[in-house]
């Protein structure tokens, strides 16, 4: 079984019903190891598994390694990726084993989100407490940089968090929380709601804290970061522990993707990783995915039955004349089309086809490191999970003209890496209105790993949601604005 599928939510797909379930992509999964990293401050970023960390496919565990007296070091688990607007969810439970120096004091464990700056034992970020009693609070923490919650802590006093928003006095260091609502035998579970600047705490279903206004010392909101799960002395077990936007509507009726990766020319061996990675977006996320590579598929009677239709990898002359016809029905009566990668490597002698795309393809230099820069205008699903710089490897591609009349998502920044030739604004995710339905199209999506990078496929899910026309929530957080 492909790994993205252990943890699905139990969806009801029957005609009609709504997707009602919580649902979330699997983080810090063994598939996924190259989108975290284990640090400790001895060794720094470890190159090797460690037996104080174990990622393994029911979940994770800490400090399940023999007792002694000697103390262990702090350290964490940390996604390499920041992130911004989601819902962080996961259950745990304690071990039996503590060790020096909290070998008699309260087992401890922790969520950091909005983590930024150096690694190290507490790094630039706010933190949801995971500890005996306490699971909830927040820390605000103490390293240079590190961020103030303006609506709680004012003029360095400390706060509790209260629901009717009263605030009282707390532990120097900490907003704590209003109720103490896990438990020390068993599982609980927690979920961090994160929305601009706003954070929410909740504990077996319960809020137990509420942040909002989050600042750095020199006044930028802070909005976003990299996530982590503490190692801090004791041993813990951590499970289902996924991610899922704030811009994906968790009450849709489900809907039907066609997926097609029919190629003519050159095909990518990372196909099936493909289709397997968006097929279990669909079970996690709440709709149907068919995949095809029969050109036969594209009859107008059957591509009624598809919100969305996606070219994932095609190459070359892919459709004859009457499914060409199909698909231009199909959008002209208000159908999705989602195009990665080598989509727009495809069907060079069909206009209609390039403009619904955007553009052709003309070259490409090799795979390499670059940095994607988010349009600080783009208002799209696919961009709301999305930190304003990432750093990624792939396949960098150079087109026969940059598209026009589109909302250009993500560009590529040509000063991080060798071999773009399309400018300073170097397209690189669009999506527009399109002949009487929507377009979306990202040019990345060369290599396997993709398919395992947690960003990629969130960023690919917001595509799908545009195209399929599914609307946005409102805000999650009612906060003080």
């Amino acid at each position: 079984m492909n790994h993205l599928t252990a943890f699905i939510s139990t969806v009801a797909l029957a005609s009609g019903v709504a997707f009602a379930a919580e649902p979330g992509l699997p983080i810090f999964t063994a598939e996924q190891r190259a989108s975290h990293y284990v640090w400790f401050p001895k060794d720094g970023e470890l190159l090797k598994p460690d037996p104080r960390v174990r990622i393994e496919a029911d979940g994770l565990t800490f400090l399940d390694v023999p007792a002694t007296d000697e103390p262990q070091e702090f350290g964490y688990l940390a996604t390499r990726q920041p992130m911004r607007n989601y819902r962080v969810m996961f259950e745990y439970e304690w071990g039996k084993k503590r060790f020096a120096p909290r070998a008699t004091a309260l087992r401890d464990s922790g969520l950091l989100y909005h983590m930024r700056g150096p690694d190290a034992i507490w790094p630039n970020c706010a933190e949801c407490q995971v500890q005996e009693g306490e699971t909830g609070d927040t820390f605000l923490l103490w390293q240079k940089g590190a961020p103030s919650a303006s609506s709680h802590v004012a003029n360095g006093a400390d706060r509790k968090f209260a629901p009717n928003g009263e605030l009282k006095a707390g532990i120097r260091g900490r907003i704590t929380r209003s109720e103490t609502a896990d438990t020390l035998t068993g599982w609980n579970e927690v979920e961090v709601i994160v929305e601009g600047a706003a954070a929410s705490h909740r504990v077996n279903g319960r809020e137990v804290n509420r942040l909002w206004d989050l600042r750095w010392p020199e006044g930028e909101s802070a909005t976003e970061g990299k996530l982590a799960l503490q190692v801090e002395g004791a041993e813990v077990r951590y499970r289902n522990v996924r991610v899922a936007p704030l811009s994906w509507p968790t009450d849709h009726k489900p809907f039907r993707v066609l997926v097609f990766s029919k190629t003519m020319k050159f095909r990518h061996d990372s196909i099936p990783d493909a289709v397997a990675a968006v097929k279990a977006l669909g079970a996690q996320f709440g709709f149907t995915v068919d995949a095809t590579e029969d050109a036969a598929a594209f009859a107008a009677d059957n591509l009624k039955q598809f919100a969305v239709v996606m070219f994932l990898n095609t190459t070359g002359d892919v459709l004859a004349p009457e499914q060409e016809r199909a698909l231009e029905q199909f959008v002209k009566g208000g159908g999705g089309f989602v195009g990665v990668h080598s989509a727009c490597d495809t069907e060079y002698d069909w206009p209609w086809y390039g403009n619904l795309v955007g553009t052709y393809f003309k070259d490409h230099p090799k795979i390499q490191d670059a940095v994607v820069r988010l349009n600080a205008d783009a208002t799209s699903p696919s961009a709301s999970i999305l930190p304003r710089e990432w750093p990624r490897r792939d396949e960098w591609y150079n087109f026969v003209k940059a598209p026009t009349g589109v909302d250009v998502v993500l560009t590529l920044d040509e000063s991080t890496y060798e071999g773009g030739k399309m400018g300073a604004q170097h397209p690189l995710t669009w999506q527009h209105a399109f002949d009487g339905g929507r377009s979306w199209y990202t040019a990345m999506g060369h290599t396997k790993e993709t398919y395992r990078e947690p960003l990629f496929l969130l960023h690919l899910l917001g595509g799908i949601q545009y195209a399929a026309g599914l609307p946005a929530p409102g805000p999650v957080l009612d906060v003080p604005r």
